[in-house]
């Protein structure tokens, strides 16, 4: 693959995957509500699935082909601690609004599996996302530091 279609394909699937967050969000019921209708975010799960590995592959392809200016691993690397925060942050929150985990019996998602209709987002998400590409940029220039490719 020429890099003009390795651009296309990460840029595609990024947005895909993007706007398949959106739709397991809306999906996602809030806590302060009852849910009736089931697990409609699930029928996004695999899909967004799909296009974040696509993403990370195409990122990866991507960025083995292009000079890695080495300010870019160091914004990749508080991308990444800052992400992971604030997903902890979030399943915390989301934990505590639900009333507690899977086997807390005053739960609303009590004897139900982790992933549900009040927890789709904790899985599927930008800090996610932004967790993913930012290891495929660390784990790239690693490579390429290894060859010693890579300009300062």
């Amino acid at each position: 693959m020429n890099r003009r279609t390795v651009v296309l394909l990460f840029t595609l699937s990024s947005i895909l995957s993007i706007a398949s967050i959106f739709l397991i969000s809306a999906f996602t019921v809030s806590p302060d509500k009852i849910s009736g209708n089931g697990n409609l975010g699930l029928i996004f799960l695999p899909v967004y699935c799909i296009f974040l590995i696509a993403s990370m592959t195409f990122g990866f392809l991507l960025l083995r082909r292009i000079k890695i200016h080495a300010i870019l691993p160091i914004i990749a690397l508080f991308m990444l601690v800052f992400s992971t925060i604030q997903e902890f942050r979030l399943i915390k929150h989301r934990i505590q609004a639900v009333g507690g985990g899977i086997d807390e019996p005053n739960s609303k998602i009590y004897r139900l599996n982790w992933i549900n209709q009040y927890t789709n987002d904790i899985w599927a998400n930008g800090y996610i996302w932004l967790i993913a590409i930012s290891l495929i940029v660390l784990i790239a220039y690693l490579f390429k530091r290894q060859k010693n490719e890579f300009s300062i």
